[in-house]
């Protein structure tokens, strides 16, 4: 399958904006599609997908540690 990078984005509205706007699609998580977004199933392996989880140096720490718990227990499943 032939593809070129359409644009990039650090968020998800911003990848939801291009997919809505008929230039991209793109992956999301199934709880961020909007009534204006449809999913395609007929797509080969997309691979994996890198999450970064970004925190303030002045966040407390407790806060920043309870907020990556979930995503390190999806890791390990």
């Amino acid at each position: 399958m032939d593809f070129h990078i359409a644009c990039t984005s650090e968020s998800v509205a911003g990848v939801r904006a291009a997919i809505a706007s008929g230039i991209a699609v793109g992956v999301l998580p199934e709880s961020s599609l909007t009534p204006d977004l449809r999913i395609l199933s007929e797509l080969p392996d997309l691979g994996s997908s890198h999450l970064v989880l970004g925190v303030s140096p002045s966040a407390p720490d407790r806060l920043a540690k309870a907020m990556a718990a979930p995503f390190r227990q999806l890791s390990k499943a």
